[in-house]
């Protein structure tokens, strides 16, 4: 009799315990239906947004940074619309001559490592940066890098210039990208990893006709992937987001989402991006307008949902 009550209350003990657990387990919910418009132009600013707190995390000029450094190499900042060259000069000084055909590359806006302007570069060559205007480059600064244990080295000068600079840049893990300046030799970094999703900026890309043209639009925080189609945005959840096969690619919202018709930019609306980040949050994301409600451009209404 006694072994009986023992083992019952053994049982019971074990009931509760897994009937508190599963009470303690987090309910993954969906957020709250959000629309917001952005209060800074992306023809002027940089603007890190994180769609879970619904608000712009990070906003600085585009042109306050030149190169990102990660553990795998560098990035051309987007927002300065760089093109990269490889000079056949042997110091980052004095004259460097640039032949007709040059070929200009640009970093590719999927973000994938092997798109890169620099990928495997030669650390003993010399580097043009030019300012891309409709597929025509003007050079601005002439560098060289090389890579350490931890840190890289970089050789520069303004193009043309006779003196030039070094700066050693440790990569900073947290963040997907340290980022350096040359006007202010200095370096600073985008908001933590897992602090944003989209990125609103200026960028380059490559047309259909291969020209390499400046735009506005988004890109894409590297740890998300996307999907995008014409939708009917109130009825995806996250039941229909979890069949989906993703694409991972960082232009995949990229500046598509408008279009310029008889002088103005019409936004469609029935184009629906759904986006998962790297730990499976899934999030349905449409555009709405271009214009604030002065009438200027570049201010996007948006609206989204954590699903």
């Amino acid at each position: 009799m006694m072994k009986t009550k023992i083992l019952s209350a053994v049982i019971l003990t074990a009931l509760m315990f897994t009937a508190c657990k599963k009470e303690d387990e987090k309910i993954d919910l969906p957020g709250d239906l959000t629309q917001t418009s952005l209060e800074e132009s992306i023809y002027t600013s940089q603007l890190y947004f994180d769609m879970v707190a619904g608000e712009v995390v990070q906003s600085i000029a585009p042109d306050s940074w030149d190169l990102g450094f990660d553990a795998d190499g560098l990035i051309t900042n987007p927002g300065q619309t760089y093109g990269v060259y490889k000079s056949a000069a042997a110091s980052v000084t004095g004259d460097i001559t640039i032949p007709e055909d040059a070929e200009w590359v640009i970093d590719n806006p999927d973000g994938s490592v092997s798109g890169r302007a620099f990928y495997n570069w030669d650390a003993s060559a010399v580097y043009l940066l030019g300012k891309n205007s409709h597929g025509s480059f003007t050079p601005v600064y002439a560098v060289k890098v090389s890579q350490g244990s931890s840190s890289f080295n970089i050789e520069y000068a303004t193009f043309g210039e006779t003196t030039s600079a070094t700066a050693t840049i440790t990569v900073n893990s947290d963040a997907y990208y340290t980022r350096f300046s040359f006007t202010n030799s200095s370096t600073d970094e985008e908001p933590n990893k897992g602090d944003w999703q989209l990125l609103f900026t200026p960028y380059t890309t490559a047309l259909e006709s291969g020209t390499l043209y400046p735009v506005k639009g988004v890109v894409l925080n590297p740890g998300m992937s996307v999907y995008a189609d014409n939708l009917d945005f109130e009825t995806v959840d996250k039941t229909y987001a979890a069949a989906l096969s993703f694409t991972q690619d960082q232009e995949g919202v990229g500046y598509n989402w408008k279009s310029y018709t008889d002088g103005a930019y019409v936004t469609n609306s029935e184009m629906v991006y759904i986006l998962k980040d790297s730990k499976g949050t899934y999030f349905k994301l449409r555009f709405l307008d271009f214009y604030n409600l002065s009438g200027e451009k570049g201010y996007p209404t948006f609206e989204f949902q954590k699903l």
